[in-house]
């Protein structure tokens, strides 16, 4: 076998990586409808958990890089070293 000849029967991408993350609703839901007429329900539950769980990983993930501050409550807010005048903190 010649490389031209390996180089055609292999598979090639539909689209690059950027125009499919562009789609991926589209794709998504085809391959819903593909595994409804194929009767694979316990595949197409596979993937609603595998994409819900992507989804929270990566909610998880951006929320550790944004580092907001975590765990203070008005219950710790000390007026007197506010700059923000009393009445005012008190009226918010």
């Amino acid at each position: 076998m010649t490389d031209t000849a390996t180089a055609t029967a292999r598979p090639r991408l539909a689209a690059p990586a950027s125009a499919v993350a562009a789609t991926t609703g589209a794709v998504f839901d085809e391959a819903i409808a593909l595994t409804r007429r194929l009767k694979l329900p316990y595949i197409r539950r596979a993937m609603a958990e595998e994409a819900a769980g992507r989804d929270a990983a990566n909610l998880r993930t951006r929320r550790t890089r944004a580092a907001f501050l975590t765990g203070k409550t008005f219950h710790i807010w000390n007026e007197g070293a506010s700059s923000i005048p009393v009445p005012t903190q008190t009226a918010l």
